[in-house]
């Protein structure tokens, strides 16, 4: 329904002021300022739609209403999936590793080429007429001729083959750790925004109803039916959970943001998750070892497959240190048509250094010990391996033991509680103790509640990146 037929219900029907304006404002006021001023004037203005009658006011608000909400951002509402093939397909990061694959690709190809011939030619200046071992010859005649190639001795052309292959190889390990590191990041984010979200709905819900009592009291107040302290109190508490909202909005600003920097997405677009709650609650940690996991975690892992192919290409390398100190052979022919013993002079050429005092030493000792290095990285990356899944078992194990004793229906049966403490406080029944205690102790059941749902789904996806496999599907 457009915004200006909001407008005219309200100037027609004074009993639909509070609730239709009141979510309206809410929702399209993104801008706190604004928003807070115009629900004072809509929400706690008992005249206003004697005042809105009047057709300058009309256009005003006209005017507002059509304005504000086109400053705000889109909204696109994804599931996981949708959210996954959109990464898979834009990712910027992944691109440019692909890319790198590419090139390490191309240096296989690179290193199988063998060296190029050398040519050379040597033409005489002379214009005039000699003679060379008794033989007359005429103006430029003279001429040099050498064609030469390099033999790579010792292995040295398929050792440098295999260390392109083996950085090809360590490139590939290094894009699928990447998509790893980044789908988990991803679930991570989408997960976290679904369940502020939530939590952030319950603070908006409270505020509301709180900014009410305070408006109620402060009138109240005014005529000396409430005490001071009473109204004190509500705006303390009120402010409390404004600056807690606070947090919580740029919490999600943030992790929107990664959102869409994952996703490659440089337009303002607020992304809001839809969750299957009843696959997520199906899930299930049962039938899997802590050494089975291990097992699966050393098997699939690529940071471990990277340490791996690092002590792979560091031993290939200490190899072809080791192959430089056969010197190389360059074999050539050498054509002289006068400047040699006889003429037209025909000869072959075998050039090569004496290894006498370079033989490659230091680059020997440093391929060593950075082969040395690579297997401590990867004891240490295994170590560490180990370590990771038995963080993630237990935290996963722990939040799902404490999310199946949680009753499902508490937030349900609490809720219904907190609207009777609002229904008695109103009456007079309880104190403004007992009704702040009764909603802080709702909020906070709330939003812990959220947190261990979130809890739950992060340490799964803690495990699932732990042990780079899809144990739980969301």
């Amino acid at each position: 329904m457009p915004v200006c037929t909001y407008a005219a219900i309200v100037c027609w029907y004074d009993h639909l002021v509070e609730i239709t304006f009141r979510e309206l404002f809410l929702q399209n006021f993104r801008h706190t300022i604004m928003r807070n001023y115009f629900y004072d004037i809509f929400v706690r203005n008992k005249t206003c739609c004697q005042q809105m009658r009047s057709n300058y006011t009309w256009s005003i608000w006209i005017f507002l209403l059509t304005y504000f909400p086109s400053a705000g951002q889109d909204t696109l509402r994804l599931t996981l999936q949708e959210v996954q093939k959109i990464f898979a397909d834009s990712n910027l990061q992944v691109l440019i590793q692909r890319s790198n694959v590419e090139a390490a690709r191309a240096q296989v190809l690179q290193a199988k080429l063998f060296a190029n011939p050398t040519f050379s030619l040597e033409q005489s200046l002379i214009g005039r007429s000699t003679i060379a071992n008794n033989e007359p010859l005429g103006p430029y005649a003279q001429q040099v001729i050498q064609v030469q190639q390099l033999f790579l001795l010792a292995g040295k052309r398929n050792k440098n083959i295999q260390l392109a292959q083996l950085n090809t190889q360590l490139n590939e390990y290094q894009l699928f750790d990447l998509l790893r590191t980044l789908v988990f990041s991803l679930n991570s984010n989408f997960f976290e925004v679904a369940y502020q979200l939530r939590t952030l709905e319950v603070y908006r819900q409270e505020a509301k109803t709180i900014e009410q009592l305070v408006y109620a009291y402060r009138e109240l107040q005014k005529d000396g039916n409430v005490a001071m302290k009473e109204v004190v109190r509500l705006e303390s508490s009120l402010f409390s959970l404004q600056s807690d909202m606070t947090q919580l909005e740029l919490d999600i600003a943030q992790n929107q943001a990664d959102l869409r920097v994952l996703l490659s997405i440089n337009r303002h677009i607020f992304i809001v998750p839809e969750l299957n709650e009843s696959k997520l609650d199906s899930l299930q940690f049962q039938g899997r070892s802590l050494d089975q996991l291990i097992e699966t975690a050393e098997e699939n892992r690529y940071d471990i497959k990277i340490q791996e192919a690092n002590v792979r290409l560091a031993t290939t390398n200490l190899k072809l240190q080791r192959s430089y100190r056969v010197p190389d052979v360059l074999l050539g022919y050498t054509y002289d048509r006068a400047g040699s013993y006889v003429n037209n002079y025909h000869g072959v050429t075998l050039q090569s250094t004496l290894p006498l005092f370079n033989r490659n030493q230091g680059n020997i000792k440093t391929a060593d010990y950075q082969l040395q290095g690579s297997k401590r990285s990867l004891g240490q990356a295994r170590v560490a391996l180990h370590n990771d899944v038995i963080l993630a078992y237990t935290q996963a194990l722990k939040t799902e033991t404490l999310y199946r004793h949680f009753d499902k229906q508490f937030v349900t049966s609490f809720t219904t509680l907190i609207r009777g403490v609002m229904e008695g406080y109103e009456k007079k029944t309880i104190s403004l103790v007992e009704f702040m205690d009764f909603f802080d102790s709702y909020k906070e059941n709330v939003v812990q509640f959220n947190a261990l749902r979130n809890n739950r789904i992060q340490s799964y996806l803690k495990l699932n990146f732990s042990v780079a496999t899809s144990l739980f599907e969301f």
